[in-house]
């Protein structure tokens, strides 16, 4: 779960739209919820977030990675995401391929 203040990046398309997650103004105290939760990325109202984001975009953590040389990274949690983004990748290909079975994949 992300909590207040975290940063994170939302994928719409080709394009990533920096925002940091922030809490209901009418929340002030007691438990938090997922639905007490928003991301601020700097739009105006409702309908200025819809041109840069759609509902059901998705969203990670922004965890800032770093190059090395001769093409390596380090990042936070990179054989996490790794792992995700291959099982990710096999679900699209079974699609492309015809798949007519339910699969389902959490990350």
């Amino acid at each position: 779960m992300a909590y207040p203040g975290h940063q994170v990046m939302i994928h719409h398309g080709d394009t990533q739209v920096p925002g940091v997650v922030i809490l209901n103004d009418a929340m002030t105290k007691g438990d938090i919820k997922d639905k007490d939760l928003y991301i601020d990325i700097g739009a105006k109202d409702a309908e200025d977030a819809r041109k840069y984001v759609e509902e059901g975009d998705p969203v990670h953590l922004h965890t800032y990675h770093l190059p090395l040389h001769n093409g390596f990274l380090c990042a936070r949690a990179i054989d996490d995401r790794g792992g995700a983004f291959i099982v990710l990748e096999a679900l699209k290909k079974a699609k492309e391929m015809g798949c007519k079975i339910g699969v389902y994949a959490a990350t």
